[in-house]
């Protein structure tokens, strides 16, 4: 999985699997795109917190991550809006077909 912030006028954020207390991603900031992390196949809870806080921003329920698939996570939200994500399943096409394009 990885994470684009685009919820512009909010804080670095961090992104915990719940009960865990180290994050995911760590203090990511605004318009910043992270590298893909591995994270084990399951069905889990993320939180979301403002950089530092205990208090849950935003509680993603049911996330399903499946082996051999890549996700991006989008924030979304910011300026009066209520932070939000938005989950895609990435669909990567290997090179050659990049390519034939």
């Amino acid at each position: 999985m990885r994470l684009i912030h685009a919820a512009p006028g909010i804080d670095k954020l961090d992104i915990f699997r719940a009960g865990d207390e180290e994050g995911i991603f760590s203090g990511q900031s605004f318009a910043q795109v992270t590298e893909y992390k591995e994270i084990d196949p399951a069905t889990i809870e993320l939180t979301v917190r403002k950089r530092g806080s205990k208090t849950d921003g935003l509680k993603l329920k049911d996330v399903k991550l499946e082996r051999n698939k890549l996700y991006t996570f989008v924030l979304l939200g910011g300026e009066g809006k209520p932070l939000a994500c938005k989950v895609i399943e990435d669909e990567l096409l290997p090179r050659r077909e990049i390519r034939n394009k």
